[in-house]
């Protein structure tokens, strides 16, 4: 976050989370958000309460590994880079995947305390995350409404 006086700042966010194992289905899924905008934060001592409406997008990928056994034919040869000939039962290894990028938007808040000059502590920060990721059997927008919580430390640079 960029402060612009004590009370109005910028903020932004690039995060990223990955799972590798979505209802048992092997799908290499990643989601990255990329999301911006106006924070307001209420100045005291040691606890600074903000909100915010960060908006943006989302980069939605999945990919899944197949594993396919070529056919004992060799009237149809298929070409596998990196070997010189045509060997039936062999099996090959692909990937099948999947990306878009969609809008996102979260409009939350939260409160960081003071522990230094330049290190705060935000035992709360929690978010109505909206993704409008396109699902990929009906070709329609779909909405994914989460609650996102986070927590952490914040290095700062610049003190107020």
């Amino acid at each position: 976050a960029v402060n612009f006086n004590r009370w109005i700042g910028f903020a932004g966010e690039i995060g990223s989370v990955h799972n590798g194992n979505i209802g048992g289905a092997h799908l290499d899924t990643t989601l990255t958000d990329f999301m911006f905008g106006p924070r307001i934060s209420l100045r005291y001592s040691r606890f600074s309460p903000f909100f915010h409406v960060l908006m943006g997008g989302v980069h939605a990928s999945t990919s899944t590994q197949i594993n396919v056994t070529i056919p004992p034919n060799s009237n149809q040869p298929i070409y596998i880079p990196g070997s010189p000939d045509f060997v039936p039962g062999n099996a090959v290894t692909l990937r099948a995947a999947a990306s878009q990028t969609a809008f996102a938007w979260a409009p939350g808040g939260g409160i960081d305390i003071k522990l230094s000059k330049h290190v705060s502590f935000r035992p709360i920060e929690l978010d109505y995350y909206m993704m409008r990721l396109q699902n990929l059997r009906t070709a329609n927008d779909n909405n994914q409404h989460c609650i996102r919580y986070t927590t952490g430390f914040n290095f700062t640079f610049g003190a107020q």
